[in-house]
């Protein structure tokens, strides 16, 4: 077999290269086992993406993937905000939205389901991982022996018309960090990087995503520069589904009706005391 053909993924079903399989199963992959009910969790840090996608064969350049349609409730407010935003990022106008909420209520999983129903490209950077401001362009790594500088897959994403960028837990890099973006997210839809040594700018369609968690209740998050707020006019603040709703996606997921449903009231109860 060809390193460079296509070959369906087991866990989520998407045609990757097969050079790539173990990089988008730690990275891009949905988590869709072979048993319905559950889902893989392979946490990886944005540092360690592009080196696990080099590894694999996928340079900066290669195509973005697009994500697997799922199952995934949202509500009819914010469904009909998202296909505004979709027909605004068509248009050529800036989309970047800011998803609040408590955790696990699908802020992450949200802009991946919106790429999926889009039909677009979708790129994630974890920015609780990122340590330096060229890191989000690119850094220094040794190959073979020698020092050389490789573009970030992040690069590639500004570069590609209609791509979703998700930009995870955003108040977890050092607020120095996130102003070195502040020109791709603005009118300016730019920004000049000196190690690559020339102009990065937003395609046409880029719509940005944001989430953020919010509260005493976490832990190694930084308070939101205004300035970084005011570039994310949208606000979506989710919650978790009704509990039909929950109910119904665990049925679809192969679950037990009965069994789905007492999940689903023990979860709600949880929440309720907790809250």
């Amino acid at each position: 077999m060809s390193s460079q053909e296509q070959v369906r993924c087991p866990r989520c079903g998407q045609m990757v290269m097969a050079s790539a399989m173990e990089a988008h199963q730690r990275v891009f992959c949905t988590g869709r086992t072979s048993a319905p009910t559950m889902r893989a969790v392979l946490p990886v840090a944005a540092s360690e993406v592009d080196d696990l996608l080099a590894q694999a064969g996928v340079g900066a350049d290669d195509p973005l993937p697009v994500p697997v349609e799922e199952r995934f409730w949202v509500s009819p407010r914010h469904l009909s905000t998202l296909e505004r935003v979709a027909a605004l990022s068509e248009l050529g106008e800036v989309s970047n939205v800011m998803l609040l909420g408590p955790a696990g209520c699908g802020k992450t999983t949200l802009p991946r389901q919106f790429a999926a129903t889009q039909k677009r490209p979708f790129y994630e950077v974890h920015c609780g991982s990122l340590v330096d401001v060229e890191q989000w362009f690119g850094k220094d790594r040794l190959v073979d022996g020698e020092t050389r500088y490789r573009k970030s897959r992040l690069v590639k994403a500004l570069e590609t018309p209609r791509c979703v960028i998700l930009l995870d837990e955003i108040n977890r890099a050092h607020p120095e960090l996130l102003n070195g973006i502040f020109g791709l997210l603005d009118w300016r839809r730019s920004i000049y990087s000196d190690d690559l040594g020339y102009m990065i700018r937003v395609a046409e369609g880029v719509t940005f995503f944001a989430t953020m968690n919010e509260g005493t209740d976490y832990f190694g998050v930084n308070p939101l520069d205004s300035a970084l707020r005011d570039r994310f006019p949208r606000i979506l603040r989710l919650s978790y589904p009704p509990k039909a709703q929950e109910e119904a996606l665990l049925v679809a997921q192969g679950v037990d009706p009965e069994i789905a449903g007492r999940l689903a009231s023990f979860a709600s109860q949880l929440r309720q005391a907790t809250s």
